[in-house]
């Protein structure tokens, strides 16, 4: 990986694990780590860069990472914006 883990999360039975890093997510079958089998990537849209309430501080991005009961979404937040990405 080029950029470190910031973010972790297991589905509800255990059997996928997702990482965050600063631009994606990649989601691995816990016990088979060596190839993804998905990923999503941050686009550049302006709200990503800019979410602060204080634009002035040097303070790191603040990363989460839930999964829905199901398994099957994925809710993604830095600072105060909020991905949600359906897996099927």
């Amino acid at each position: 990986m080029d950029s470190p883990i910031v973010a972790l999360a297991f589905t509800p039975d255990g059997a996928f694990i997702a990482g965050a890093t600063n631009e994606r997510i990649l989601i691995w079958k816990v016990g088979d780590h060596s190839i993804p089998r998905a990923s999503w990537s941050r686009s550049p849209h302006p709200g990503w860069l800019s979410p602060r309430i204080n634009a002035d501080s040097d303070d790191e991005d603040e990363h989460c990472l839930c999964w829905d009961s199901t398994g099957q979404k994925l809710a993604y937040g830095v600072n105060h914006r909020l991905a949600v990405i359906n897996f099927r």
